[in-house]
């Protein structure tokens, strides 16, 4: 509810504080974006780069243009910090919350909120998510769900839970050739030119609250859901990664927190996207769209909407304004 009227820092602020905590103080927060649930926090090492620029932006996807679904992004300008004179390198990052469930229908919704988020991310340069000579990095709750058959492609019956066989191998080992999101990057239809680093985790989706035990909830086909992504380079394997998994000790959601170290080529820019993207079956523009500020501003409404709905039927204060306003209508009709 807090998140409808661009209330988080009660929620953002522990994080804030662990993070910083955890990183030590030779780290700074450089910027930070939130929308509804989806947040971005940035922090650079200050004994190793400075900062020159920093611009942040943020899209609505939801039901209606709402917050409930979307992203937010940041792209910095860095450079040496004992280098006045080398060049800068510029960075994008967004974190993102798509559509959810399984089928057909939920994974192309999932596809066009990432084409809204790619063209409609505003960092007031003149560009969306990719911009030419930027690193990118795209990550978060993809919902992206583990439903394929490994050996046909044949999508699988049914909306939801059909448990962990369905993403088990014939040897019993977690199968990440469902993966839903590895088929559509292939097939084109998503993450245009983006690589993953290899998956050894299991899924991260769905859990038991609190059980020590990582046990999957039945009503759910465990998935990768939670993903982090990067724009490849122009030269293959240039970039180094160091780690990328998952951490299993936080029992506090049925997602698990997923991690990402990598190292990327030092003044090497990502292969080149068209920004006109033409596909065989598709005919998609990953420019950027200059109505994003007005389906912003409408998105932004909406989500008011929704928080003074919350705020009416699932609060006491809310439900006692309600009452009063009521009454107050009573004795003007009266009258």
């Amino acid at each position: 509810m807090e998140g409808c009227f661009d209330d988080s820092q009660a929620f953002i602020k522990p994080i804030e504080t662990g993070v910083e905590q955890a990183l030590g103080r030779n780290y700074r927060q450089v910027d930070k974006k939130v929308i509804g649930a989806v947040a971005l926090l940035v922090y650079h090492d200050m004994t190793r780069v400075k900062i020159v620029d920093s611009r942040k932006a943020a899209v609505r996807c939801g039901m209606y243009l709402s917050g409930l679904k979307g992203g937010v992004g940041i792209r910095l300008t860095v450079r040496d910090v004992d280098g006045a004179d080398t060049p800068t390198e510029e960075f994008t990052f967004v974190n993102a919350h798509l559509a959810a469930n399984e089928g057909v229908k939920q994974k192309e919704l999932r596809n066009s909120n990432f084409h809204t988020i790619a063209t409609s991310l505003n960092f007031n340069d003149g560009y969306g998510f990719y911009k030419p000579g930027s690193h990118l990095f795209f990550m978060g709750d993809l919902n992206y769900r583990a439903t394929r058959e490994s050996n046909s492609g044949a999508q699988q019956h049914g909306e939801e839970g059909e448990g962990l066989l369905q993403t088990l191998n014939g040897s019993g080992n977690l199968d990440i050739s469902r993966d839903e999101l590895l088929f559509e990057i292939r097939n084109q239809k998503v993450l245009f030119g983006f690589k993953e680093a290899p998956i050894t985790f299991p899924p991260t989706f769905k859990y038991q609250i609190g059980n020590p035990q990582n046990v999957y909830k039945t009503n759910r086909t465990p998935s990768w859901c939670d993903r982090i992504m990067y724009l490849g380079y122009k030269e293959s394997d240039s970039e180094a990664i160091i780690k990328y998994n998952i951490i299993p000790s936080v029992l506090t959601s049925d997602h698990k927190p997923l991690y990402l170290g990598i190292a990327v080529p030092r003044h090497e820019t990502p292969t080149s996207i068209s920004l006109t993207q033409r596909q065989e079956t598709d005919n998609l523009s990953l420019e950027f769209n200059k109505n994003a500020a007005m389906w912003d501003t409408v998105g932004s409404k909406v989500d008011l909407a929704i928080g003074w709905g919350l705020y009416i039927v699932s609060s006491t204060p809310g439900r006692l304004t309600l009452a009063a306003i009521l009454v107050i209508l009573f004795l003007i009709y009266l009258i």
